[in-house]
């Protein structure tokens, strides 16, 4: 049931205001809600409230800290049914999730993982994610946020910070378009961020609006920028950046039904500035080629040096080692041919 609060525990991190709305148990918004409810509050687990179309949330759209509420937006909007500024607040997530299928999210800003140890997913099936100001994945330490995204369109107007305080992970598959227009930020020195790129009908674009800050950055261990390559005619889309900062981190390199020949060149990540250092950037253990010992994949740049490419060796042994097989071989058949 639906019910007025007056006051909201400091512990859920949620602005105390009377009008707010708190929802448990199951609930479908066909019209807008009150534009005067300070926040919408889903908490508990099992809870579940379902956004149809002409349905919208105004102001700010939470999840309790410890519990696990989950909003499902099929139509209409959230935080302000036409997005504009002064209707939006911050999506402000603890431990729960977010599932948009149509209609769209607004938010100033995100916060994901709002509170130590909690989860926080946000999954963009269609439909529009907006975020007007900096969004923020493992806003807490010991929390994580993560963004899934298989179709649709998501919009950062601002930074996008994956490993806040927390952890941060963004998955991007599909026919999917993400934008952002100003920092792109995979990890920091001390917190794990992950930004995966699956599949060639995804387009990644921090071009859209740049302004003079708009980059990808990474910064060492905790950073991965990872690609699946799939069996599409492209394998992979590239994203293209304004200007990259990769002081340190791991490209890991996937493969989705699909075996590179050898020798076969894929673009990654383009910088516009014209140049893209590459130099402290280290490949996922394990799938680094060895020659004669293991295929696998190594890093370079494209001739003018403004793209990171990834190259894929097939191991092939050496000539000597080739020769110790082909005897072998030819003593296994000489045995076969002797007569017992």
């Amino acid at each position: 049931m639906k019910r007025t609060l007056t006051a909201v525990s400091i512990l859920l991190a949620v602005a105390t205001a009377a009008g707010a709305e708190t929802y448990t148990g199951m609930h479908y918004i066909s019209s807008p809600t009150d534009e005067l409810a300070a926040n919408t509050l889903i908490t508990g687990d099992g809870t579940v409230v379902t956004v149809l179309t002409g349905g919208s949330f105004y102001n700010t759209t939470l999840t309790n800290v410890t519990s696990g509420g989950t909003l499902i937006i099929n139509g209409g909007a959230t935080v302000g049914d036409d997005g504009t500024s002064y209707t939006r607040e911050t999506v402000r997530m603890g431990t729960g999730s977010i599932e948009i299928n149509g209609g769209t999210l607004y938010g100033s800003g995100g916060e994901l993982g709002y509170g130590g140890s909690t989860v926080a997913t946000i999954t963009l099936y269609g439909g529009r994610l907006d975020i007007s100001s900096a969004c923020r994945l493992g806003y807490s330490s010991g929390a994580t946020g993560t963004i899934i995204q298989t179709g649709g369109f998501a919009a950062f107007a601002h930074n996008l910070e994956l490993g806040y305080s927390g952890s941060g992970k963004v998955i991007v598959s599909g026919d999917s378009t993400m934008t952002i227009d100003r920092m792109l930020n995979i990890g920091t020195a001390t917190k794990a961020g992950w930004f995966e790129v699956r599949g060639s009908d995804v387009t990644i674009d921090l071009t859209a609006k740049t302004t003079a800050s708009a980059s990808l950055n990474m910064y060492g261990t905790h950073s991965t920028l990872a690609f699946v390559l799939d069996n599409s005619a492209n394998h992979i889309s590239p994203i293209d950046a304004p200007h990259t900062s990769l002081a340190g981190g791991t490209i890991h390199l996937g493969l989705d039904g699909f075996t590179p020949t050898d020798g076969q060149v894929f673009d990654l990540l383009k910088d516009n500035d014209g140049f893209i250092d590459i130099s402290q950037l280290v490949l996922t253990e394990g799938t680094e080629y060895i020659i004669d010992v293991q295929s696998g994949w190594t890093l370079r740049t494209n001739e003018t040096g403004d793209t990171l490419q990834a190259v894929y060796h097939a191991a092939v042994p050496e000539p000597a080692t080739m020769a110790l097989l082909g005897l072998g071989g030819a003593g296994l058949a000489a045995r076969r041919r002797r007569p017992r």
